[in-house]
């Protein structure tokens, strides 16, 4: 028979160690690992020796004892007795060792734990600080994420009306097709329904031609001027306040008439326009305001000056408070007074004649309260010429200030136009972007368009408005700074704010003669930024320091009035704009109101005999070419041909324009300036 001996069945030796058979089950469990990293973490991950007696190391293992099988007699049990006896007392003594040197090296395997142990914690903790940061990040990239996210999304009104008006294949399809003869008749057109659903449903015509643009355009488009209604004022004067001081009868008739174009000319945005903005390319105003006439439907900033000049004149003063109302409205929602109150023109604005606003409405009523209502929102204005990049134009410390439009496109309200203008001359791509750069920047000026932005004086491919500091923007300034200057010595009841303006306004103004005038010339010259020099052409804006006062001294003032006397400029109808003939609306031989009433008042300001002898030669001519156009033809022109008494001005991208908005206000102007004296001054 046979039988099976466990040989030391009840011995288990783990790691050295020797254990009950119990215990050593126990041990015979797999072990964790020291992190779920382990394989990845070799310096906290390695393995611990243990030290025999003489120092050497080996690998913690176990080690077992292994059954033995023998043959069964039946009657050797004395033997296997014996043998299992000195089994037995050699284990005990083996047993005793290992407690021996278990208990001396004690010491040793406390410090591996530790080693151990902190090794664990530090991995732990490398690890758990690496999620932690993870996390973080995860979550501030999220979070900027959302915010670009909600910038794309959430559009403006304004920029969504912007997707359909100033760029995208609908308006490129209406240029294509010529569906106007004038650009700026689409962009005027409110949308009927959402610009969303508009470049949706033109994405899904299957054949866009000229038919199915024009259809489209009729379906989903309101007619042009119907997000306005006309507006006349409440209690509208039956003649202006200066009428009573005329003598000439003819003037008195023309005076009236004039002053009744107001009632034409006055307009207000319907409510529904404040209420879909996204759906109009016009920008809401909450006052009523007049505009120039003809094409142009909207406010015009630097038109608006003299409209405002005439409304002085015509005793309505109140509709000129609600204009500067608007302008401030405009600073508070974009941050600046754009070209008009459209959205296509909120890449430009154009001279900044705010602060003469304010100081005319100011000079007409006295009252106080108008101009401390209207400082923070000419500071802020200020501030803005001031301080964009693009309207910048420093000269190694010597600072004057340019135009600069804030786009690289094609003008909505010209969009054949200027693409036209880009295909012909074959410009590559950048220089296509810097041509609408440049272009935009022309209109901005107010002189849409003159050679005196072109490089080569005759072609409008090659303007460079962007790069010319010009004198009248810098005189429009100087007068700012003057203006503010005025006003924070009345309202601010801070003498170092008036004193602050003050010192910008003599610090432009040596600038500008530093860099700006000719002795040779006795003239200021805009000057060109890239390089520094001033252009030798001349402008009639080269005069406009005049209307700056007594801020350049006498010898400059007396020198740029007999420039401007012997000039050729002076004109029977007229100041000429330039002395060149290029198609151009200004240029030459187109006299506009805005030069006549600059020159004339700055003359005015020079103080000398002659000074006004010239200011009122170019008062009378001015009247008189315009009630000579008027009486032939029963319009206002918005420019006038300056060697021909009595015509109006042509050229340039449009058609002539009737109304007119600044002409009027000259006009009303100049009679309030001679009144009574008219017939003995101008005839």
């Amino acid at each position: 028979m046979e039988r099976e001996v466990v040989i030391a069945s009840s011995l288990v030796v783990v790691g050295d160690e020797v254990k009950g058979e119990d215990e050593g089950r126990k041990d015979q469990q797999p072990s964790l690992p020291l992190s779920s990293s382990s394989s990845t973490s070799s310096n906290c991950t390695s393995r611990t020796s243990s030290l025999d007696d003489d120092g050497s190391s080996h690998s913690q293992s176990s080690y077992y004892y292994e059954t033995e099988t023998v043959a069964d007699d039946g009657d050797d049990s004395d033997e296997y007795g014996e043998d299992i006896t000195l089994i037995q007392n050699n284990t005990k003594k083996r047993m005793k060792k290992h407690k021996h040197k278990r208990n001396k090296r004690s010491s040793t395997e406390h410090r591996v734990d530790f080693v151990r142990d902190t090794c664990i914690h530090c991995c732990n903790s490398f690890w758990l600080e690496l999620v932690i940061w993870f996390v973080l990040v995860l979550a501030v990239s999220i979070v900027v994420v959302s915010l670009v996210l909600k910038q794309k999304v959430e559009l403006s009104p304004e920029d969504e009306a912007c997707m359909v008006y100033c760029e995208g294949d609908i308006l490129s399809s209406v240029s294509k097709y010529k569906l106007f003869n004038d650009s700026k008749i689409f962009v005027d057109l409110p949308m009927a329904a959402h610009p969303k659903v508009i470049i949706k449903a033109f994405s899904k015509l299957t054949d866009v031609n000229a038919n199915t643009v024009r259809k489209f355009v009729d379906e989903y488009f309101d007619g042009v001027g119907s997000d306005q209604e006309t507006w006349v004022p409440p209690h509208f004067p039956s003649r202006p306040v200066f009428y009573d001081n005329l003598y000439n009868e003819t003037m008195k008739g023309f005076a009236v008439d004039v002053h009744n174009i107001w009632k034409l000319l006055g307009r207000r945005v319907k409510t529904n326009v404040s209420e879909t903005q996204e759906q109009n390319s016009l920008i809401y105003l909450p006052h009523p305001y007049v505009v120039p006439g003809g094409r142009f439907r909207e406010v015009y900033y630097w038109d608006t000056f003299w409209i405002v000049r005439g409304l002085i004149q015509s005793g309505l003063t109140d509709v000129v408070r609600g204009i500067i109302g608007n302008y401030f409205h405009l600073l508070d929602t974009f941050g600046f007074i754009p070209n008009g109150n459209r959205v296509y023109y909120l890449t430009r604005s154009q001279p900044p004649l705010l602060s003469e606003m304010v100081m005319a409405l100011y000079e007409a009523t006295g009252n106080e309260t108008d101009l401390e209502i209207a400082l923070p929102y000419l500071e802020k204005e200020y501030s803005y010429w001031n301080t964009t990049d693009a309207k910048q134009a420093n000269f190694d410390g010597v600072r004057l200030t340019k135009y600069g439009a804030d786009t690289t496109k094609p003008r909505p309200e010209s969009f054949a136009e200027d693409t036209t203008t880009a295909s012909a001359a074959g410009m590559d791509e950048d220089q296509q972007r810097q041509f609408f750069k440049n272009v935009a920047t022309g209109a901005e000026t107010g002189w849409d368009f003159s050679s005196r932005w072109f490089a080569d004086k005759q072609h409008l491919y090659s303007i460079r408005a962007a790069d010319v500091v010009p004198v009248d923007l810098n005189v429009f300034l100087l007068r700012y700074e003057k203006n503010l200057m005025t006003i924070a010595q009345k309202v601010s009841g801070d003498p170092s704010k008036s004193s602050m303006y003050r010192n910008a306004m003599y610090s432009r103004g040596s600038a500008m003669v530093t860099m700006m005038f000719n002795v040779s010339t006795c003239a200021f010259h805009d000057v060109l930024y890239s390089t520094g020099e001033q252009i030798p052409s001349l402008t009639a804006a080269n005069y406009f320091p005049l209307w700056a006062g007594n801020i350049f001294d006498d010898g400059i003032q007396s020198c740029l009035f007999m420039s401007l006397q012997s000039s050729a400029f002076i004109q029977a109808g007229g100041i000429d704009t330039t002395l060149v003939h290029t198609g151009q609306q200004w240029d030459k031989p187109n006299a506009w109101a805005p030069i006549q009433w600059i020159l004339a008042k700055g003359l005015d300001a020079v103080g000398t005999v002659e000074g006004r002898k010239l200011a009122l030669k170019i008062k009378c001519n001015w009247l008189k070419t315009t009630l000579i156009a008027y009486n032939n033809t029963g319009f206002m022109y918005e420019k006038y041909n300056a060697t021909e008494v009595g015509k109006g001005g042509g050229g340039g991208e449009y058609t002539p324009q009737l109304g007119f908005g600044w002409t009027n206000g000259v006009v009303l102007d100049f009679l309030a300036d001679i009144a009574g004296s008219y017939n003995i001054l101008c005839f």
